[in-house]
């Protein structure tokens, strides 16, 4: 399950929930330990997104064709 779906998931779970007839201590406790998954889910998108730009910043996929002295020779043909 990718981390996108498991965020649904948890706010699916975060709505049904209180209408599952738990008692208050454990819906509290549920409730508190969903909320920590579901910041843990996104520090950790947000990691991932983070390095997965800085990686693509760093990545230049056009590249100019210079010479080796990186002098470009433009020449213009007869006729």
């Amino acid at each position: 399950m990718s981390r996108e779906m498991a965020v649904v998931a948890l706010g699916i779970w975060v709505i049904i929930l209180p209408h599952l007839g738990v008692p208050h201590t454990w819906l509290v406790v549920i409730t508190t330990l969903t909320g920590l998954a579901v910041i843990a889910s996104g520090l950790y998108a947000r990691a991932k997104a983070l390095t997965g730009a800085a990686r693509r910043s760093s990545h230049h996929p056009f590249v100019e064709n210079a010479g080796a002295d990186g002098v470009h020779e433009h020449t213009q043909g007869n006729g």
